[in-house]
């Protein structure tokens, strides 16, 4: 499944990121209904995917956020 491959990434890159990977409850807890009513299209149970990139050189001089939608169904 994705979550599984975001997690192997982040293994594999352990020392510049990191994954956490929320299901149904910690969505739920996040108020994330909007998410959640369309995973509920699934058969398989939700996962919402934040990978983090922290440069291997410390300090971030810039933040940068890329949001989009991403849905499997798998």
């Amino acid at each position: 499944a994705l979550a599984d491959e975001a997690s192997n990434i982040a293994s594999m890159f352990s020392d510049v990121m990191t994954a956490t990977i929320l299901d149904a409850d910690q969505c739920k807890e996040l108020k994330m209904g909007s998410y959640l009513g369309v995973a509920a299209a699934s058969a398989n149970p939700p996962r919402f995917i934040h990978l983090c990139y922290r440069p291997p050189n410390g300090s971030v001089k810039v933040k940068l956020a890329i949001v989009g939608k991403g849905l499997t169904f798998d």
